[in-house]
């Protein structure tokens, strides 16, 4: 009966959607972390090591400050 039910559902465009969306989202975490300067992929390397040590490397930081 369940296979029956799934058959009836018609979602071939469904599928191709959930595929297209996939690979946008692929593509784009993709260039976010080449996009990662070398002092931030250390600080998210090293992430689940701190120990609460409050320093945010993905903010950009202004001279001066």
């Amino acid at each position: 009966m369940m296979k029956e039910v799934i058959r009836a559902l018609e979602v071939g465009s469904l599928s191709e959607v959930a595929l297209f969306a996939f690979i946008v989202a692929f593509v784009s975490a993709s260039i976010l972390m080449a996009a990662y300067t070398k002092s931030q992929r250390s600080a998210a390397k090293n992430l689940p090591l701190d120990d609460g040590n409050i320093q945010n490397a993905f903010v950009p930081k202004t001279p001066g400050s």
